[in-house]
């Protein structure tokens, strides 16, 4: 049976905000019995401490971690 190909993408762009996205094509996150893990809610903190924010999208199709970051100093 072959080995099942997974991969994954990277997008930066910027505006007002540096916009960061990692999407994959693999299973997912499991929604149920999963707590939130210490990497992403330290993701999260972070971004937040720099005045941006953090989104996690995940279905059984994959999933995408988008960062959204401000552009001043």
């Amino acid at each position: 049976m072959p080995e099942a190909r997974e991969s994954a993408h990277v997008t930066i762009s910027a505006d007002e905000q540096l916009h960061i996205a990692v999407s994959d094509d693999g299973h997912g996150i499991l929604p149920h019995g999963m707590t939130r893990g210490v990497c992403r809610s330290s993701m999260r903190r972070r971004a937040e401490a720099l005045g941006g924010g953090l989104d996690i999208q995940s279905t059984a199709g994959g999933t995408t971690v988008t960062e959204t970051l401000p552009l001043h100093s």
